[in-house]
């Protein structure tokens, strides 16, 4: 297993390029639905009706090393003919997607905002269950570096939620839009105090990716086609069926196939620490 590489200089330009198609898009979604097409209702609980935090029951502290730095992969160093399909956010669950997911086997690793999962943690578990696995994409989707988020909130009560909920705590922080996880547009302050309230809460690794699927279309951090280790990111929405096909077909004509992500980085939980040997972590806000 390898972890992954650091974005270099001549990918930059590029780089940043996704990742402002990211903010655009990735949480932005308007609304919110069931399995069903209405697109009418606004959960009171998601990224955009509100900022404030929900009042979810918070189970007994669980406390981790604290860490100054996690490594972050953007690409899965490996000659294996694969790629890794990595879906965001949760804000529409599509049963044409599902079926396709089921029908294929897909490994599909979900980057979910928990206000979105609580409202349908039974979808979310069974599009993840063939090798893929459910991981943290914060509370609410708020910026982790923009100084009025909680981090802590946002990201150690998700885990605590997440826990609760599919019995096991996610090892893996995807932020909201990239911020923190690129090293342009946060400062290294920022990205140290985002690994140390995260690890603080059991994770291990923050994953990023390399290439997009935008409106059925494949969008590539380099090159001209999706190369061995590609890890893709996706989004829950209407499209989502079709983006997939797009993704299979793009992935089948570089001679790829996509494999589960959680067989290539780590997913070992950290140990805990014993509840009088647990660190300080500085102060949530910003």
């Amino acid at each position: 297993m390898e972890s992954g590489d650091q974005v270099s200089k001549a990918s930059v330009k590029v780089s940043a390029t996704i990742a402002l198609t990211a903010v655009a898009l990735t949480g932005c979604a308007v609304s919110a639905s069931n399995r069903t097409t209405d697109q009418s209702a606004v959960p009171t609980d998601s990224p955009i009706a509100s900022q404030s935090a929900t009042p979810y029951p918070s189970p007994t502290p669980t406390h981790y090393p604290v860490k100054d730095s996690l490594p972050v992969t953007f690409h899965v160093k490996t000659k294996d003919p694969v790629f890794f399909i990595t879906i965001d956010d949760g804000a529409f669950r599509s049963k044409e997607a599902l079926e396709l997911v089921k029908k294929h086997k897909l490994p599909v690793t979900g980057f979910l905002n928990i206000a979105y999962a609580v409202q349908d943690w039974d979808y979310f578990r069974e599009i993840t269950s063939f090798g893929g696995a459910i991981q943290n994409h914060t509370m609410h989707h708020l910026s982790l570096v923009d100084p009025r988020t909680d981090i802590k909130d946002e990201v150690c009560r998700a885990q605590k939620i997440f826990q609760r909920h599919i019995e096991t705590r996610p090892v893996w922080l995807r932020p909201p839009y990239g911020a923190g996880g690129f090293t342009f547009g946060s400062t290294a302050d920022q990205r140290k105090k985002i690994a140390q309230i995260s690890s603080s809460c059991g994770i291990t690794h923050i994953v990023m990716w390399d290439s997009e699927i935008l409106h059925g279309k494949l969008l590539l951090r380099s090159g001209s086609k999706m190369k061995p280790g590609d890890i893709v990111l996706m989004h829950f929405r209407p499209e989502l069926k079709s983006d997939l096909e797009v993704l299979l077909r793009e992935g089948r004509k570089a001679g790829l196939t996509p494999a589960p992500l959680e067989e290539y980085l780590s997913t070992t939980p950290p140990k805990p620490l014993p509840p009088k040997s647990a660190t300080a972590v500085p102060d949530a806000s910003g």
